[in-house]
């Protein structure tokens, strides 16, 4: 994934690729604790969302949702995980 300023150079967007052929094409919203990456609405197909939820110090919390194409409104969840940062003293 690679995040970047989009045309307007204010507002923060990110293409994501794989060695499947996937390609999203991301609005990224940011706030405090949270980072949301919500995809194209132009982009045919199911729409997704990746959260990234900050739930400590060192933790984060990591939720993938898919929403289907014939209502691309409703997001189900598809992944959650955590993640923890190892700290090393």
């Amino acid at each position: 994934m690679v995040i970047y300023l989009g045309a307007d150079n204010q507002k923060p967007r990110a293409d994501y690729w794989d060695n499947e052929g996937h390609v999203i094409h991301y609005e990224v919203e940011l706030s405090p604790g949270k980072l949301v990456f919500l995809s194209d609405p132009a982009q045919p197909g199911p729409r997704y969302r990746l959260t990234y939820r900050k739930t400590g110090e060192d933790e984060l919390k990591l939720t993938f949702e898919i929403a289907p194409p014939a209502d691309r409104s409703v997001f189900k969840t598809y992944i959650e995980a955590s993640a923890r940062r190892n700290v090393r003293k």
